[in-house]
């Protein structure tokens, strides 16, 4: 069995990345231990720009009478998000040195 590490305080992890077309994430992750309760938590963080283009052409008949639809679409569509994880143990049986 793999002994775990189990002192006490606070001990966390950052990271950011970056790509190209401007895509972007970040996260944090934080973990505090006081005796037998541990708390932690995470943020993440993604932003990504795309290039949107399209063509749509479309007709549609009715009673002898037929409609063309023509549309062409282009532009940029920014994707955000966000994460949260939030979480407690605490140790029910003794905790060893």
């Amino acid at each position: 069995m793999l002994k775990k590490e189990r002192r006490d305080g606070l001990n966390g992890q950052a990271s950011a990345t970056a790509g190209t077309g401007e895509k972007y994430n970040t996260s944090l992750s934080l973990n505090y231990r006081k005796g037998k309760l541990n708390a932690f938590g995470s943020y993440d963080f993604r932003r990504d720009r795309r290039r949107i283009n399209g063509t749509l052409d479309q007709s549609t008949t009715a009673n002898d009478t037929t409609l063309l639809l023509h549309q062409d679409r282009s532009g940029v569509n920014y994707q955000t998000s966000h994460a949260v994880r939030l979480g407690l143990d605490y140790g029910l049986t003794p905790s060893r040195p």
